[in-house]
């Protein structure tokens, strides 16, 4: 399973126009793709945050604040899931006319969003690189072809619509985050 995730990543990332028609051609029966991808790149994320505290923390590990790390990167890249794929429908049939399945926009935003969960994992794990925040801005570009590719829109509405995912895709997560430290104060680690 993890082999077959890492190769999709890599593949998402050398080759992201091949990639999309290879995924617009697949036909995943109930969101299998959810639970042989996603859920697990999310796994990984929360065991990451919560293991990072041994490798970064000066004071020694915590298991409070590990606990409490892993709880706030499982909640906010899960909800930003979810989040992301229902205000994505929302405002490009409000703003732009353009309806999506519910199907559809969700795995367009799952197959989107993992690129920038993978990227997250590598910051939790080691902070010190930098280059990678700018790597984010690569995710843009693999959407813009998934928007061709895997949507369909090749006209006008195309940058709308990249602009409109590249925004829900690498904000949500970090939204989800505020509004939890928001709420809950005793999060904010």
């Amino acid at each position: 399973m993890f082999k077959e995730i890492f190769s999709l990543l890599v593949a998402l990332v050398s080759q992201p126009r091949k990639t999309w028609a290879l995924l617009t051609k697949q036909s995943d029966q109930e969101d299998a793709y959810l639970s042989r991808f996603l859920y697990p790149i999310i796994g990984i994320a929360t065991l990451a945050s919560f293991v990072s505290l041994f490798f970064i923390s000066d004071t020694g590990f915590s298991l409070e604040i590990a606990l409490k790390k892993a709880i706030v990167c499982f909640v906010s890249f899960f909800g930003a899931l979810y989040m992301a794929s229902y205000l994505f429908r929302v405002i490009s049939r409000g703003l732009f006319q353009i309806e999506f399945d519910k199907a559809i926009s969700l795995r367009f935003i799952a197959y989107s969003v993992s690129l920038l969960y993978v990227l997250e994992i590598i910051l939790v794990l080691f902070p010190e690189l930098f280059i990678v925040r700018i790597l984010m801005l690569y995710i843009v570009y693999v959407i813009w072809e998934g928007c061709e590719t895997f949507l369909g829109i090749g006209d006008n509405r195309q940058m709308k619509i990249v602009l409109l995912a590249s925004i829900l895709t690498l904000g949500s997560p970090y939204f989800i985050k505020f509004i939890l430290c928001i709420l809950m104060p005793g999060l904010n680690v």
